[in-house]
């Protein structure tokens, strides 16, 4: 009788230790992917940023630019002239890359839709 309890206590003990374990890495885990992975600005302090700009109302998908050489040979007209680390800012009616380091818009290019009726 005093094995079977014993090995139950050693069981719980084992699956106590088991759940503190993949709690902590969960949280461990959260903490890492919802921080920014280079320690660079959020969305909402670019937008911040860009807001004394001439850009269309809303918030726009912001992208940061990374290998920047492949995406201007790519697409020459969106990122030629672009930098690793520059934000790429999409609104449905322009297109614009913008440098955070110095707060400048470097690209703009308007976006058009040409709606063909039948």
């Amino acid at each position: 009788m005093k094995n079977k309890q014993k090995k139950r206590s050693g069981r719980k003990r084992r699956l106590r230790f088991l759940c503190m374990f993949l709690a902590a890495a969960a949280v461990i885990a959260a903490a890492f992917l919802l921080q920014p992975k280079d320690g660079g600005p959020s969305d909402e302090q670019i937008i911040e940023k860009i807001s004394k700009f001439d850009l269309p109302e809303g918030a726009p998908w912001i992208t940061k630019i990374e290998n920047a050489q492949e995406q201007a040979r790519l697409y020459p007209a969106l990122f030629n002239g672009t930098r690793d680390g520059q934000y790429a800012l999409r609104y449905d009616t322009l297109f614009a890359v913008y440098d955070y380091q110095e707060d400048k818009i470097v690209r703009r290019i308007p976006i058009f839709r040409i709606n063909i009726e039948q």
